[in-house]
């Protein structure tokens, strides 16, 4: 027979509803919002609900860290960054990209 738990908060749920996720990231629901419409963020769906894997959220931190994402035209300002950096790190030394 499986154990019984006292309460939720004894496991770390695998997926993590919305307002899980804001509280993870320390953010609100539009920016949530914002991060899945520009693809910044992986998530799935449950029914109608979005979830989130915790790392997820983690590897969203990890590539996003230091842009500033504080709303819609900086969020638009750091992908375009970000890929231009992206790009940039896949050159070598003759300035071509790798294939």
């Amino acid at each position: 027979m499986p154990e019984k738990l006292v309460s939720d908060n004894d496991l770390i749920p695998e997926y993590l509803d919305k307002s899980q996720a804001c509280r993870y990231l320390r953010t609100t629901p539009k920016k949530l919002a914002l991060f899945r419409k520009y693809e910044m963020l992986k998530y799935a769906k449950l029914g109608k609900e979005y979830v989130y894997k915790r790392s997820w959220l983690d590897d969203f931190m990890e590539n996003w860290a230091g842009y500033d994402l504080s709303n819609q035209e900086r969020v638009k300002t750091a992908i375009n960054e970000k890929r231009w950096r992206d790009r940039e790190a896949e050159k070598d030394g003759s300035g071509q990209l790798h294939n």
